[in-house]
């Protein structure tokens, strides 16, 4: 069956996306390409509906962009290329939705090498939509909704965080729902929490040990402090191991829940936990060279 976007008239030459298995309503919100930190929000735009403008012999401001609906087959269109090859780049907030499932997620344009962009595009979608595996959501009759926050766009470095809830059909357990993924668009590759962290360090800044306390900031978390640091200081060596090694997306292996992203120039980690603790913790290291 085909699938709707709907866009502005004024974007319709810009992109054209193609729809998953539900309906994809791209808006957009434009991020500068600059050497300073800078922190966007994506939030999701009502749907819009094509309607007749209000009669008026002199408007005084210009009138709303028309609205239109486009049907996309199944058949990809090819890439439309970035308006601007000049390095400044844009994400556009893309929306996939079925029944009570509502994943949004950017999508990058104007980057220079448009290899490595069309790379990032399919990593963010891709990895995104593993969650709805991570998670067992059943699409057909489960709640689960998402959003994220641009976290870093930084030399090259696109750093976002996931956050969101689910609920699984007649269950009155919701779960909240934390990730994060971090981009190094120069190379085209993961930014994972082995390459910034060895496990020692790790374990050191968590555990402390004879000589030193342990080191690290407990940044969201829905329990009282004490009960997780307990928690944590109680964990095995393979618990540490599995921390550092297997975190994050692309990773050759299932997802752990583990993730890690730049928070205030740290590294902020998300710890799964139990659901009575809140189901996960985001604690905050020092910035350190492996």
């Amino acid at each position: 069956m085909p699938k709707k976007c709907f866009l502005s008239a004024a974007m319709l030459g810009l992109v054209l996306l193609t729809c998953g298995c539900g309906q994809m309503s791209p808006t957009f919100s434009t991020l500068p390409a600059t050497e300073e930190e800078t922190v966007a929000t994506a939030a999701t735009l009502p749907t819009v509906t094509e309607t007749e403008p209000p009669a008026t012999e002199a408007p005084t401001t210009a009138p709303e962009p028309e609205t239109i609906s486009i049907e996309l087959t199944t058949a990809a269109p090819e890439q439309t290329k970035p308006v601007s090859t000049s390095g400044h780049m844009e994400a556009y907030n893309l929306t996939y939705e079925k029944n009570n499932v509502s994943i949004n997620y950017p999508m990058l344009i104007g980057m220079t090498d448009e290899a490595k962009q069309e790379w990032a595009n399919e990593e963010l979608e891709k990895d995104v939509m593993s969650l709805l595996t991570y998670y067992g959501v059943n699409e057909e009759t489960d709640t689960f909704k998402l959003d994220y926050q641009v976290s870093t766009i930084y030399r090259g470095e696109f750093s976002l965080v996931y956050e969101g809830e689910f609920t699984k059909a007649g269950s009155a357990n919701t779960i909240k729902v934390r990730a994060a993924e971090d981009l190094d668009l120069a190379t085209g590759k993961h930014i994972r929490l082995s390459d910034r962290l060895a496990l020692a360090k790790v374990k050191k800044c968590i555990l402390g040990d004879e000589k030193t306390e342990p080191d690290y900031e407990i940044v969201n978390a829905f329990v009282s402090e004490d009960t997780i640091k307990t928690y944590l200081a109680n964990q095995d060596d393979i618990f540490f191991e599995n921390l550092v090694k297997n975190a994050d997306f692309g990773a050759q292996h299932e997802l752990t829940g583990v993730y890690s992203y730049n928070y205030l120039n740290n590294i902020a980690v998300v710890i799964p936990l139990p659901h009575v603790m809140g189901d996960y913790v985001v604690i905050s290291i020092k910035q350190q060279t492996k």
